[in-house]
């Protein structure tokens, strides 16, 4: 029988450390590909999230141009309406005035 000598354990201790070594750079580097994936899975998520906000605020400014358009018409068509009444008052008042001159007893 052969003698265990200690450079035989030195090389035994050796091979095992460096079997562990492998192991331990093999399970991050699974570990860090499942990461990797989450990440990308998760960048992507944002992607399309973000370009569904943004698709949604071109149709929300779309919709307040429309608006804004909107007010302004109706705005306008107020103060026409307005510009009417006044004129209408004015000429009732001139009218009635003028009728009183010619006629005092009305």
């Amino acid at each position: 029988m052969k003698s265990i000598s200690i450079f035989h354990i030195l090389v035994f201790a050796l091979v095992i450390a460096f079997g562990v070594l492998a192991y331990n750079f093999q399970t991050f580097k699974t570990q860090q590909i499942g990461v990797d994936a989450r990440q990308d899975s998760a960048t992507l998520d944002n992607q399309l999230y973000t370009q569904s906000v943004s698709a949604e605020i071109s149709g929300v400014r779309e919709n307040t141009q429309v608006l804004a358009k909107s007010v302004l018409y109706l705005d306008s068509c107020q103060q026409a309406k307005t510009i009417k009444q006044d004129r209408a008052e004015r000429r009732g008042k001139f009218l009635g005035g003028l009728l009183k001159g010619l006629i005092p007893g009305i």
